[in-house]
Protein backbone atom coordinates (compact mmCIF):
# COMPACT_ATOMS: atom_id res chain seq x y z
CA UNK A 1 0.00 0.00 0.00
CA UNK A 2 2.92 2.64 0.65
CA UNK A 3 3.97 2.13 -2.83
CA UNK A 4 1.31 3.32 -4.56
CA UNK A 5 1.01 6.41 -2.08
CA UNK A 6 4.87 6.94 -2.80
CA UNK A 7 4.42 6.50 -6.68
CA UNK A 8 1.16 8.57 -6.69
CA UNK A 9 3.00 11.47 -4.95
CA UNK A 10 5.85 11.10 -7.28
CA UNK A 11 3.56 10.87 -10.29
CA UNK A 12 1.76 13.96 -8.37
CA UNK A 13 5.01 15.70 -7.99
CA UNK A 14 6.12 14.98 -11.79
CA UNK A 15 2.99 16.74 -12.84
CA UNK A 16 3.98 19.89 -11.38
CA UNK A 17 7.29 20.10 -12.50
CA UNK A 18 6.57 19.83 -16.03
CA UNK A 19 4.30 22.22 -17.81
CA UNK A 20 3.69 19.42 -20.95
CA UNK A 21 4.01 16.11 -19.57
CA UNK A 22 5.14 13.10 -21.60
CA UNK A 23 4.13 10.16 -19.34
CA UNK A 24 1.16 9.10 -18.24
CA UNK A 25 0.46 7.35 -14.89
CA UNK A 26 -0.19 3.87 -17.07
CA UNK A 27 3.68 4.22 -18.39
CA UNK A 28 4.64 5.00 -15.17
CA UNK A 29 3.25 2.23 -13.67
CA UNK A 30 4.61 0.44 -16.74
CA UNK A 31 8.01 1.41 -16.38
CA UNK A 32 8.35 0.78 -12.59
CA UNK A 33 7.15 -2.35 -13.41
CA UNK A 34 9.89 -3.13 -16.08
CA UNK A 35 12.89 -2.33 -14.17
CA UNK A 36 11.31 -4.13 -10.82
CA UNK A 37 11.74 -7.45 -12.62
CA UNK A 38 14.84 -6.80 -14.46
CA UNK A 39 13.40 -8.25 -17.01
CA UNK A 40 13.52 -5.62 -20.06
CA UNK A 41 14.65 -2.49 -18.66
CA UNK A 42 17.18 -1.75 -15.77
CA UNK A 43 18.79 1.14 -14.32
CA UNK A 44 22.56 1.42 -15.23
CA UNK A 45 24.93 4.22 -14.34
CA UNK A 46 27.19 6.08 -16.42
CA UNK A 47 30.48 5.72 -16.77
CA UNK A 48 31.60 9.40 -16.94
CA UNK A 49 28.95 10.85 -14.73
CA UNK A 50 27.54 8.81 -12.05
CA UNK A 51 24.45 9.47 -12.84
CA UNK A 52 21.31 6.80 -13.47
CA UNK A 53 19.87 5.83 -16.43
CA UNK A 54 17.05 3.51 -18.12
CA UNK A 55 18.95 1.03 -20.15
CA UNK A 56 17.21 -1.64 -22.50
CA UNK A 57 18.88 -4.98 -21.51
CA UNK A 58 18.35 -6.37 -25.12
CA UNK A 59 20.60 -2.82 -26.17
CA UNK A 60 24.17 -2.50 -26.91
CA UNK A 61 24.72 -0.60 -23.59
CA UNK A 62 28.10 1.59 -24.11
CA UNK A 63 27.41 2.45 -19.77
CA UNK A 64 27.33 6.37 -21.33
CA UNK A 65 24.03 8.31 -19.97
CA UNK A 66 21.90 10.30 -23.10
CA UNK A 67 23.17 13.28 -21.34
CA UNK A 68 26.95 12.64 -21.59
CA UNK A 69 25.85 10.69 -25.20
CA UNK A 70 24.66 14.27 -26.59
CA UNK A 71 27.68 16.16 -25.16
CA UNK A 72 30.07 13.35 -26.20
CA UNK A 73 28.35 13.36 -29.94
CA UNK A 74 27.79 17.48 -30.11
CA UNK A 75 31.31 18.86 -31.41
CA UNK A 76 30.86 16.25 -34.36
CA UNK A 77 26.92 17.34 -35.07
CA UNK A 78 28.51 20.75 -35.43
CA UNK A 79 31.16 20.33 -38.02
CA UNK A 80 28.35 18.28 -40.04
CA UNK A 81 26.36 21.00 -39.94
CA UNK A 82 29.26 23.35 -40.43
CA UNK A 83 30.03 21.60 -43.62
CA UNK A 84 26.52 21.15 -45.20
CA UNK A 85 26.46 25.31 -44.78
CA UNK A 86 23.55 25.06 -42.39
Amino acid sequence: MEFGHRLCRAFETYLLIHDAPSLSFEWVWNLIHSIAYNDELYLAECAGCSAYYVQDAYALDHRTCPTCEIELHAPRRAAVQLAAGT
